[in-house]
């Protein structure tokens, strides 16, 4: 029987290296994988595009992939996630990945900044504004923390995400996670929560609530102990590979 193919999305203002290390272990099990770089939503893409925009490109992205395929699971990492679950609330998908889902910015890692989003439509140019990225940059591993500051210090961007946000994108992404969560309900395929019991971005209220709403008959959630948000280039990397694959694998699995 012929393996799904495995639609992911990076995070907002990323690319796609920071799910290279995912896909490589999928591609060696045999997948087919698709990162897409999306308008107004990869990192060197970027173009004050709204988030319905990069809704209306994922399901494109989707089309693609699904006309080839009979099988097609989606999956995503943080806003990735989101788009994800927005792609299988609309169409008919095979298995849901939802890695550090963020549906809320409420960790101990946000820049108090992002408590006066719901203010940006009324302050004049406000969308111009940037928030810088600082440490811990997503990663627990000291090391690799190390290494992503100078990549972001000297291209403006790592594995971990761009040096800086827009406000305008981030709130772009707050707007996106409302319209995802109001519409968990529709979502019945069997689905795969992977969040950091540490996650400085988001806590495991996004991972719960997801798991609340859905109507999903399978659901997994697996709370990973050694990283942060960047699940996917932390310590515990090889371990979201090897539950992603069992996930995969498996028929009936709670």
């Amino acid at each position: 029987m012929d393996k799904p193919a495995i639609l992911l999305f990076h995070g907002l203002a990323s690319n796609p290296k920071e799910l290279a290390y995912i896909a490589q272990g999928l591609r060696v099990a045999g997948y087919y994988v698709v990162i897409p770089e999306l308008k107004g939503y990869t990192h060197t893409l970027l173009n004050n595009s709204e988030y319905g925009d990069w809704i209306n490109l994922a399901l494109d992205e989707f089309d693609k992939v699904a006309f080839s395929h009979k099988e097609v699971v989606v999956g995503g990492l943080c806003i990735g996630a989101l788009l994800a679950l927005h792609v299988a609330q609309n169409r008919k998908v095979h298995k849901i990945l939802a890695l550090s889902t963020t549906l809320y910015y409420d960790s101990w890692g946000n820049h108090w900044t992002k408590l006066l989003l719901p203010l940006h439509p009324f302050i004049p140019f406000s969308g111009r504004i940037s928030i810088r990225e600082r440490s811990p940059y997503g990663v627990k591993n000291i090391r690799l923390r190390e290494l992503l500051a100078k990549q972001m210090k000297r291209k403006g961007i790592s594995r971990a995400g761009a040096s800086r946000l827009l406000v305008s994108d981030i709130y772009e992404a707050r707007q996106l996670a409302k319209d995802v969560e109001v519409n968990l309900s529709k979502i019945t395929a069997p689905i795969l929560i992977l969040h950091a019991e540490e996650d400085e971005i988001t806590t495991l209220k996004s991972a719960y609530t997801v798991m609340r709403k859905v109507s999903s008959k399978i659901i997994r959630c697996t709370i990973l102990t050694n990283s942060y948000h960047m699940i996917s280039i932390d310590n515990d990397k090889w371990l979201v590979v090897t539950e992603t694959l069992d996930f995969l694998r498996a028929k009936n699995a709670i």
